[in-house]
Order: structure tokens, then C-alpha cells, then sequence
């Protein structure tokens, strides 16, 4: 289906091809904004945004980053293949999300009871182990440079959000992390495990409570199916991130909720100690994710129908 115009115009002022390094391959390739941040518009009842599943860096700033698996490590790997076939009104960034991370406020977070995850801004990227991980730091130029496609994300998301609101009389947004089975880095679980799914809705407010408890609801109803030992929590260790923030507003008719599913749950993790398994999928479990997230997200779409009908 084709975008609508006030999608499309988003993209007009960028160059027609951008040099690409794929941290994965170490290939180099050129390819289109549209394909970088891709919007795929199927008028369905929901907004899905996947900001953290990228695996490309623009060229020109490759040699910035460690493009080795102290990078891989800080991807979402495969979140993009557990998540888009979904449906839904899809963002999906294929931007690595240390190279401009779409889930963090612009200037950083410096309120008091902000988690640490959050707290740097978009371009200064900590990892895991909690380190810096641009190698070299960004001219004036070069920071706004990389904050355009920080900004296209948002002003991508925000029109999708209006116009699915216009449309049905309110937005109901998803967004599409992985994490680690136990928690790293910053985390203030560090060394814990984690539930398998975790629901992030703001201690409540990102999200009439009808349209979370029908998420998680269908997302513990689709596990139930298969008969596997996997869990569902809702705000720990993750409440929501800046996606989360910025874009819900009940008390307007936008309700968004954050989820997480741990990588052990459909993959071998990075961190696996048996090294010839690592990053490889596990396909039944990924059909398993799918299957409760279809669930999770139909329970919440009829929630919100039945609120605003």
C-alpha cells in the first residue's frame, strides 16, 4: 500500500542514496532514507515503531564505533523479524541504535528519578558495560547530521500517530525492544533474570488501563497455548523509554505501551557460553513470541474499540 502524502514529504530533503556500513558483514552499500527509516503503511488498527533492530551505520561515520560484538551486543538482533509480521502501521529503523539511539530524549534526561539507561542523549550512546561507545567525538555539523534521522523517526511516528487517531477517534502505539535474559550494564537489575515479556506502561500511565491489562492479558493467554514455562511482568525492570514518554497521552486519546522480550526467549544470546550457538534463532519459539504478541495486541485493539465506539 502506498504512503500517504503527509508520510512521504517527511523524506523530501534528503539525499537520494546514503553509503551504508552493515556491522554484521562489515559490507559497504548504498541505500535509500525510505529504506533506513522505512515506513510501512497497512491502515490496520495499530502503530508498531521498532527502533532498535537496525544493523547499518552511514559510512562516513563508521570508524567512529567498534563494529565488532562489543557492538553487536547493543543491538536488538532479529527484534525486527519477532516483530514485523505483526501488521500494523510499521517504523522500523535499520539504523544500529548506537549510532543514533530513537529512544532517548533529545538533550538527555536529567530528572532526579530517571533510570540511568536514560539519561544520555540520542548520538552518546553507553553500552551495556556502561561506556562510551562513539570513539571520536562529533563536530557541531556532524551531530545535527546524525540527529536528522533522529528527528525523521519522530516526526514519522508523530504523523502516523495523528493520522491513525484522525481516523478512528484514538492512537494505540507499540514499541518493539528485546533485551537480555538477566539484567547489565546500568540496569539497576544487574545480574538478575528477567521475565520473558515485560509490558511497559508508565506505572499506569502511558495507557488506559482497560487497553494494558487486554496486552497483557492476551499476551499471558498466548503463552498458556503453548504450554512453556515462559513469564509475563509488567514495568520491571522496564517502565517505557523516551518513545514511551514522548508519544502517549490518554488523557488525549493516544495510548502507547512499551514491550520487551528477552533474546533467550527466541534466540542464543551473545553472551551464551556455548560460543557456536550464539546469535543463532530458535524458529519454534519465534513463531511462540508471535503468536502471544498477535494475541497481546488483538486484546488491546478491542479494548480500545470498545472504549471509543
Amino acid at each position: 500500500m502506498s504512503t500517504p502524502t503527509e508520510i512521504d514529504e517527511l523524506y523530501h530533503d534528503w539525499d537520494e542514496v546514503v553509503p551504508v556500513v552493515d556491522v554484521v558483514t562489515h559490507e559497504t552499500h548504498e541505500t535509500r532514507p525510505q529504506e533506513l527509516i522505512e515506513v510501512r503503511f497497512d491502515p490496520d488498527g495499530f502503530v508498531l515503531s521498532i527502533p532498535h533492530s537496525g544493523v547499518l551505520v552511514p559510512a562516513q561515520y563508521a570508524d567512529r564505533f567498534p563494529l565488532d560484538e562489543t557492538s553487536l551486543v547493543e543491538i536488538d538482533l532479529y527484534s525486527e523479524m519477532i516483530y514485523a509480521p505483526l501488521e500494523g502501521r510499521q517504523l522500523v529503523s535499520r539504523l544500529a541504535p548506537f549510532f543514533v539511539d530513537m529512544n532517548r530524549s533529545l538533550n538527555g534526561s536529567d530528572e532526579a528519578d530517571a533510570p540511568g539507561h536514560l539519561t544520555n542523549p540520542p548520538q552518546h550512546y553507553y553500552t551495556v558495560a556502561d561506556e562510551l561507545i562513539l570513539q571520536r567525538a562529533y563536530s557541531d555539523a556532524e551531530r545535527e547530521d546524525v540527529l536528522r534521522y533522529y528527528h525523521l523517526y519522530h516526526g514519522l511516528l508523530q504523523r502516523l500517530i495523528e493520522r491513525m487517531k484522525a481516523e478512528r477517534g484514538y492512537g494505540l502505539l507499540i514499541d518493539g525492544h528485546s533485551m537480555t535474559g538477566r539484567g547489565q550494564g546500568r540496569a539497576y537489575d544487574k545480574g538478575a533474570r528477567r521475565d520473558n515479556f515485560v509490558v511497559g506502561t508508565l506505572e499506569g500511565a502511558s495507557a488506559h488501563p482497560a487497553i494494558s491489562e487486554a496486552f497483557v492479558g492476551g499476551l499471558e493467554a498466548g503463552i498458556a497455548d503453548h504450554g512453556l514455562d515462559l513469564t509475563v511482568a509488567t514495568d520491571v525492570p522496564y517502565a517505557g523509554g523516551f518513545i514511551t514518554r514522548r508519544h502517549s497521552d490518554p488523557a488525549n486519546d493516544v495510548h502507547a505501551l512499551q514491550v520487551e522480550v528477552t533474546m533467550e526467549t527466541y534466540m542464543y544470546e551473545a553472551v551464551d557460553d556455548d560460543v557456536a550457538r550464539r546469535y543463532a534463532l530458535k524458529p519454534p519459539r519465534v513463531r511462540i513470541v508471535q503468536d502471544a504478541l498477535r494475541r497481546a495486541i488483538g486484546g488491546a485493539r478491542a479494548a480500545a474499540e470498545r472504549i471509543y465506539r
